[in-house]
């Protein structure tokens, strides 16, 4: 009897884990910036939870312009129950979760299955760096241009002869400035320093310096370019 009473309850116990709304229930996810933290957020909350869910790109078809979630189920009280569930599961102070029923643009919901379209504003675009000094010189036959840039990192651009008339890209150094007496001090990324010296008899004006110190280009001559 004991025996019975164990298996019957046993089986009740996995069926009622065998109709869990998350075990037969996929979340797509549909964002038009896939990558961003919050969106691997919620897809994280949905995989503890024990949802399966799938996140996809698109240009959400509902037309939004605005930070917004939508969660878009198929038809009958019961999808329309699990995507109440999935609200609650999703919601946190501040955020508005919208519902919709079956359709969402040209997006469609079978049984089983729930849309979850998170639509991000885009991020502003970086700033372009703005340029303090563009400094330029051939350094033993090799042309270098060094750009020191506002936010006081620098980039020396490199460059060799291909052959007599063509010049080709030799790669950058990049690294940081700082002001230093009359010149600037600088760093490569592998901790060495060196600076950029006016010559003493030099007028201000002209924007020339040596490089001194440099592991390539000790000694060389930049100017500003004509």
């Amino acid at each position: 009897m004991l025996r019975r009473l164990v298996a019957l309850a046993l089986a009740a116990l996995l069926a009622a884990c065998a109709t869990r709304p998350v075990d037969d229930v996929t979340v797509h996810i549909f964002s038009n910036q896939p990558g961003d933290e919050r969106v691997r957020a919620v897809g994280d909350r949905l995989e503890q939870a024990g949802y399966s869910h799938r996140i996809t790109y698109a240009q959400t078809p509902g037309g939004l312009e605005v930070a917004e979630t939508v969660i878009v189920h198929g038809d009958g009280a019961k999808a329309f129950n699990r995507a109440q569930e999935l609200r609650a599961l999703l919601a946190a102070p501040g955020r508005e979760i919208r519902i919709a029923r079956e359709g969402y643009g040209n997006h469609h919901f079978t049984a089983g299955n729930l849309g979850l379209y998170i639509h991000l504003p885009a991020p502003p675009p970086e700033p372009k760096l703005k340029v303090r000094a563009h400094l330029a010189g051939d350094c033993g036959e090799r042309p270098v241009e060094l750009f020191l840039r506002v936010d006081r990192s620098y980039r020396l651009k490199k460059q060799r002869w291909r052959d007599e008339y063509t010049l080709v890209d030799a790669g950058s150094e990049f690294g940081e400035w700082r002001p230093s007496g009359s010149g600037y001090g600088l760093t490569t990324p592998e901790g060495t320093d060196w600076s950029l010296e006016p010559p003493l008899d030099a007028d201000p004006a002209l924007r020339v310096y040596f490089m001194r110190g440099h592991p390539e280009f000790d000694g060389c001559r930049l100017a500003e370019p004509l």
